[in-house]
């Protein structure tokens, strides 16, 4: 229950700070529809001790192939929605895997032209089989919320690292309703067209 505050504390200071630097206008807001994609590649794992947890320990390796929708820019802040595919394996004696996909809304802090620390959230469906005590359903929602920073390698090349917390369950559509919340350290690179 702890991490479901969590976001919701992140949430309502995401929407506070969005209002605060909005700028007062009546036109609409400037979208910008970039070209660019990412993949992320993590690793991670649940501690058996969270409380509301799949009583075990659970180690767990991402692929998030990721794909930019638009973004709207409120300097010094902006706003991108992408579209996150989910790719993760378990790693430790059971296997198993995770498929899904989740949209996802990055704030960043435009400090710089080549370091952008930003924070994010969002949440979709997956699947898995990765056969977890009290899981109670293959089909799970996910979400997800973290922190990070992008660096500017070159025109068009960016380097991420974030800490991520990934969250899946049943959202209390089966009787059994563990959740799997793996803590997952990612690096990737995004690419601008």
């Amino acid at each position: 229950m702890a991490h479901l505050r969590i976001y919701g504390v992140l949430t309502l200071a995401l929407a506070s700070l969005l209002c605060s630097a909005a700028p007062v206008s009546s036109g609409p807001l400037p979208i910008h529809r970039e070209k660019a994609w990412g993949l992320l590649v993590g690793y991670g794992i649940q501690p058996c001790s969270w409380a509301g947890s799949v009583p075990e320990e659970v180690r767990i390796a991402t692929l998030y192939p990721t794909l930019a929708l638009g973004s709207i820019s409120l300097r010094p802040w902006k706003i991108d929605l992408e579209m996150e595919g989910l790719l993760g394996f378990r790693t430790d004696e059971r296997k198993g895997i995770i498929v899904g996909a989740n949209p996802m809304v990055r704030l960043s802090y435009l400090i710089g032209s080549r370091f952008i620390p930003y924070v994010e959230a969002g949440g979709g469906g997956s699947y898995n089989n990765l056969d977890l005590p009290g899981m109670g359903s293959r089909w799970n929602f996910t979400l997800q919320g973290g922190a990070g920073s992008q660096w500017k390698i070159r025109k068009g090349l960016d380097l991420r690292i974030e800490y991520r917390l990934l969250h899946l369950s049943n959202g209390g559509l089966a009787e059994a309703n563990r959740a799997l919340n793996a803590n997952l350290f990612l690096l990737g690179a995004w690419y601008a067209f």
